[in-house]
């Protein structure tokens, strides 16, 4: 008895079509109008027949539950898990402050957050505060239909009626099948000019730019909406966590897993930025709640919920590819240890996952630069095949390490169950992927392993406290080891020595003050010339800067700048009277970048220095280029 079909369908079909054709980055790529067809054309067809072929199979899948179940009560949730509650809300209260810091000048926070202001590069960032005001009156709008009692009793009966019951209109089905292929078609023709936009490159995936947008139509052009988006995700990894804990052991257990998630200083750190790392942990826990449930209590609804958040996971960032792998082994490994048959439907049900996903990667495969590559050598280097797993006492500290290792031996010997062999895949299953990688070693990936660090942990200590015995052994334990994880990872003075990138502290640069000064003093017809300044095109849109009065280089630096002299004839070339740069201790002078030592040196007093803003010791110098 399907009573929820069409619940399933809606929730599977309705992302494929947002995110690949109302969503232009699929198909408004570098090439002409012609090939842009052919794309649209291709994954109109491509979606059509697989949504035709899905829901024929969805109607033999036994779903007999909705695809959201939401509690009866919530607030007995709340009453019955305290501790979570608790850990939970400390937790987002020590991030609260960082929310409002600068945006990093390492790693890829202002590349995301510039990805969400894809739209203003075809619409002026001056019209924000209508663009959001709409929005609101939408949202609005929306909400006050949905509680018109005859609306919300249609739209929930058609959800929830099984198809016997309702029966087969073919001829509405039809023309609301050729009604949908018009207005895309339609839609595809008005925007089938669209200036390409490197921010909508394939290499980034849809889900991130889609919710970060959301967030600036919510509370405008700002740091906080982004990284509070980040900040739900990682406590409700730990929730979730908690969740695949509590299926296999003791609500204590659970609470130690949750809490040493939480407060691990890499996780924490993560939650507060606008990175994508606190999503990518979220993914890959739901996921493997799902599974492991399904595992348990064999409902299909959590195998289809596996599929779904694994393609979903995957449009969020990619690496999340990995875990159709890793659901798919431990299937078959599973069944081989059980003896038992490796069921078909369940593999159909994991397939129905790589249908959104195979289009982004033959997309991504011609019009990115950056594809997962595997290179082989990096298995045989000892070096690099032990290099992420010297790391985590650098992102945790050595005492919390050392109980990592022996909570290993205690897994391997006496606690090999159901999520012990899962998460232990899945440690194995990114620290190899990310280790034959071609990219360069990168502690934020390391993010990945610590789902699998909490639960072995937590593990370990909790069967440690069953065995001394002791009336208040958990709590004296809990309390202690929260603390001190507490510590360092919320105090300034501790976790600066856990959050360093290859020797450099992820320190803030007062690049918002620069782009400030930049919108009071460059006038028109003057321009800037910013240098490795990462988030000087975010504040360009939220201070609505003329795009054309500030010259950037990001990352690597060209050779046309690379010393005083080029720079010099870069500037004149380029009708370009100012340079904007920043300097710290520990800012990186390697390779091209040294050219900003010799800038701030400027032995030859080539250049007038005219503003500086500094935060700490980390400074953005602004100089103004002599006649």
């Amino acid at each position: 008895m399907n009573t929820y079909l069409n619940n399933y369908k809606l929730h599977f079909f309705l992302p494929w079509m947002v995110l690949y054709l109302i969503f232009p980055a699929a198909w408004a790529l570098p090439v002409s109008v012609t090939s842009r067809f052919y794309i649209f054309s291709g994954l109109l067809i491509y979606f059509s027949v697989s949504v035709y072929f899905v829901n024929r199979w969805f109607n033999s899948l036994p779903i007999n539950t909705p695809f959201i179940i939401r509690p009866k009560v919530f607030l007995d949730h709340i009453q019955k898990n305290p501790g979570l509650v608790s850990v939970c809300c400390i937790a987002a209260g020590l991030n609260v402050f960082y929310l409002f810091s600068p945006i990093s000048m390492f790693g890829d926070e202002a590349l995301h957050l510039q990805g969400g202001l894809w739209i203003y590069y075809y619409i002026s960032s001056y019209l924000h505060k209508y663009f959001q005001f709409v929005f609101w009156i939408l949202l609005i709008a929306i909400l006050f239909i949905a509680k018109i009692k005859p609306f919300k009793e249609l739209f929930m009966n058609h959800l929830h009626t099984k198809p016997a019951e309702r029966g087969t209109n073919k001829p509405l089905s039809f023309v609301f099948i050729s009604l949908t292929f018009i207005l895309l078609s339609a839609y595809f023709y008005l925007l089938r000019n669209l200036p390409y936009n490197t921010l909508l490159s394939p290499m980034y995936t849809p889900v991130p730019k889609i919710l970060y947008l959301v967030s600036y139509c919510f509370l405008g052009i700002n740091t906080v909406g982004p990284r509070i988006i980040q900040l739900i995700f990682y406590l409700l990894s730990a929730i979730y966590l908690y969740c695949t804990v509590m299926l296999f052991s003791n609500k204590e257990t659970a609470l130690l897993g949750a809490s040493i998630y939480l407060f691990s200083p890499l996780m924490f750190f993560y939650a507060h930025s606008g990175e994508l790392h606190s999503g990518v942990i979220f993914f890959i826990v739901l996921v493997s709640f799902h599974f492991l449930k399904f595992l348990k209590y064999e409902d299909y609804r959590d195998l289809l919920l596996t599929s779904y958040f694994i393609s979903i996971g995957f449009l969020y960032k990619r690496d999340i590819l990995l875990m159709f792998f890793i659901c798919g082994g431990y299937l078959f490994i599973r069944g081989i240890r059980n003896r038992e048959l490796f069921s078909g439907r369940h593999l159909k049900i994991l397939l129905i996952s790589l249908i959104p996903i195979i289009p982004w990667i033959i997309i991504g495969k011609f019009f990115t630069w950056r594809n997962y590559t595997i290179v082989w050598s990096h298995i045989t280097s000892l070096d690099r095949l032990t290099a992420y797993f010297m790391l985590i006492p650098s992102t945790v500290s050595w005492a919390v390490f050392f109980l990592f290792l022996l909570s290993i031996g205690y897994v391997l010997i006496f606690k090999r169950g159901e999520l012990s062999l899962f998460f232990g895949l899945l440690f194995i299953a990114y620290y190899v992927f990310y280790t034959i990688d071609m990219g360069a070693l990168a502690p934020r990936l390391s993010t990945a392993f610590y789902p699998t660090i909490a639960v072995f942990l937590a593990c370990f200590l909790s069967n440690l406290v069953n065995k001394i015995g002791s009336k208040h052994s958990f709590k004296i334990v809990f309390s202690v080891l929260t603390f001190y994880l507490i510590l360092i990872c919320s105090m300034p003075s501790f976790n600066v020595r856990y959050l360093g990138i290859d020797g450099l502290k992820l320190q803030n640069f007062p690049s918002e003050d620069a782009m400030k000064w930049v919108k009071n003093n460059i006038t028109e017809g003057e321009k800037i010339l910013a240098i490795r300044i990462l988030p000087v095109f975010f504040h360009m849109d939220k201070y609505e800067i003329d795009r054309d009065r500030v010259v950037t280089f990001w990352y690597e630096l060209p050779e046309t700048i690379s010393e005083i002299e080029k720079i010099k004839k870069f500037c004149n070339e380029n009708n370009t009277g100012y340079i904007m740069f920043p300097h710290g201790p520990e800012y990186p002078v390697t390779g091209n970048l040294k050219v900003l030592k010799s800038l701030k040196a400027d032995r030859n007093k080539e250049f007038l220095k005219i503003a500086e803003f500094n935060s700490g010791e980390n400074y953005i110098y602004i100089y103004k280029l002599k006649k």
